[in-house]
């Protein structure tokens, strides 16, 4: 990490000045909050710089955290491996990480390093009701454990599901694992989870196991010798149950789209908003939006993908970004760049943009897992069975309150994700390359984050000029993509993207690789 001022930090080695000058205008910008942090990935944005984490007094900057935009009550209780039992509200208040009971890839139950935290203020909220009798209040998009070690969004339980069990529970609890009812309430609270290292699942008092809560990689419980011979065979099925690409998207709504958005009404949405929401729920946007199926360095398989929150939240930040620019203009300032424009706390203008940033978050976290869930079952007709063993999941391109210095502040992560101590990421690079499945190391002048990717150094248009589909095909290999799309998908040319082994070389005092991963089928929707 280099200084380059003190209001800028830089871990970037390969950076042209142009991206350091933009940065450099962010930065200093009178609401930031200490220094602005570019990530190895950095390269020039829109306002503000791609791959950078911008801190803010009490205030956000619309621009910065883009146009691609799951929890307990603090009631419910944890088993700790001390033997007592605390509320999740407790133990948030607890400086010191503690330890549960947790479940490995092998499905035995194993101890977890944990801590607790409060994830989301007024959340939407369901009752899951098992057998036995107790109730789990929490969100609808909290994912829990099946028998099986699949996972399911508490919003899909079905009556009847099985659950996976703690059989280290008492008696009256080792049956406990079989969903009796799911209705949703009609209030709304503050919402806690718990962060657990390297298994990143955790069991409550209830007696069942539920995951803690961007990219989806999924890890699955077999290797390379069940995928097929021929790996268009996997591609096709993708493709059949994924429309991919811009202007590709489902007929109709689909019932998964429906009950999502009645669960999630936004009444800033106009009716044609409203329509594409839910056709384009399930789909996967264009640029560097794909799927992969990737081998570990251990062969086993991966499913890796990036989407966001389609045509619906870039239009609602599209709608804000202006706002910010007419509240800048009324309120007498103008930043030397008018993308930069922000909006302060305590206004109507900020807690509208919040209400639809946080929907739109919620969006595409939704639209990943129904795209995942389409493709996993693809890969799996394939393959001849198998099941996901582990998920890993991170969002990029989002802004929340988090205290650092003894301060709170906003930290906007504009394509950065993440990475304090624990946090499991996903680190894409160029199609068809290499992915790699890290843990954060929580380094504090980087504001506990890292990159979301190797990060572009040619522009698309660049990129088509200079670039050949010879070369194109040649960086491929031996991966089965898309060919006869080659054209279409020049700009993202594997030479387009810097290389990801220096960007992770850059960043190995923010997180630690755990898995890596090279692709040996690409998926991408073309523009």
């Amino acid at each position: 990490m280099e200084k380059l001022s003190d209001k800028l930090y830089n871990w970037a080695s390969e950076i042209d000045e142009v991206t350091k000058h933009q940065a450099f205008v962010t930065s200093k910008l009178p609401i930031i909050a200490g220094h602005v942090a570019l990530m190895p990935d950095a390269h020039l944005g829109i306002g503000a710089t791609i791959g950078s984490v911008i801190p803010t007094k009490s205030s956000i900057i619309p621009s910065a955290v883009g146009v691609d935009l799951g929890c307990f009550v603090g009631d419910i209780k944890v088993p700790l491996l001390d033997g007592s039992q605390q509320t999740l509200r407790d133990l948030a208040e607890r400086i010191d990480p503690f330890w549960v009971y947790s479940m490995d890839s092998s499905l035995k139950i194993v101890p977890g390093r944990a801590v607790a935290k409060r994830t989301r203020t007024n959340a939407d909220l369901v009752s899951v009701v098992i057998s036995g009798g107790d109730e789990i209040v929490c969100t609808p998009d909290h994912l829990f454990m099946l028998s099986n070690g699949a996972y399911k969004e508490a919003k899909d339980l079905r009556f009847n599901d099985s659950l996976m069990p703690l059989w280290h529970m008492k008696d009256e609890h080792t049956n406990n694992h079989k969903v009796i009812s799911v209705h949703v309430l009609d209030r709304k609270e503050d919402v806690f989870c718990l962060e657990v290292e390297e298994h990143h699942n955790f069991a409550l008092a209830a007696g069942i196991f539920v995951h803690n809560c961007g990219m989806i990689a999924v890890q699955m419980n077999f290797k390379s010798n069940r995928l097929p011979e021929d790996g268009n065979k996997i591609l096709s099925g993708i493709q059949a149950v994924v429309p991919a690409g811009l202007g590709k998207w489902h007929g109709t709504a689909s019932s998964e789209a429906d009950s999502w958005l009645r669960r999630h009404p936004n009444p800033t949405l106009t009716s044609d908003q409203e329509k594409k929401c839910l056709v384009q729920f399930g789909t996967l946007g264009s640029g560097n939006h794909f799927f992969e199926v990737c081998l570990d360095q251990d062969d086993q398989v991966w499913v890796v993908m990036h989407s966001g929150s389609r045509g619906v939240g870039n239009q609602l930040a599209m709608g804000h970004i202006k706002v910010a620019k007419a509240v800048a203009k009324l309120g007498g300032y103008s930043p030397e760049d008018p993308e930069l424009a922000w909006l302060q706390e305590n206004t109507p203008e900020f807690d509208a943009y919040i209400r639809d940033m946080q929907w739109a978050q919620d969006y595409a976290m939704a639209n990943r897992h129904q795209m995942m869930e389409a493709a996993l079952g693809a890969v799996v007709n394939a393959s001849g069975g198998g099941i996901p063993s582990r998920w890993v999941n991170c969002h990029h391109n989002f802004a929340q309150k988090e205290v650092h210095g003894g301060q709170e502040v906003w930290v906007t992560r504009k394509g950065a994700i993440k990475a304090d101590v624990g946090d499991e990421g996903v680190i894409p690079g160029s199609m068809g390359g290499k992915s790699y499945i890290v843990r954060g190391l929580g380094n504090t002048d980087s504001y506990t984050s890292c990159s979301h990717g190797a990060g572009r150094k040619m522009s698309r248009t660049q990129a088509k000029k200079t670039l050949s589909l010879e070369s194109f095909h040649e960086r491929m290999g031996s991966t089965t993509w898309q060919r006869g799309m080659d054209e279409a998908l020049l700009d993202e040319h594997p030479d387009s993207y810097k290389d990801l082994d220096q960007v992770m070389d850059d960043q190995k005092d923010l997180v630690e690789i755990t898995h890596s991963l090279h692709a040996v089928v690409n998926m991408k929707g073309t523009s």
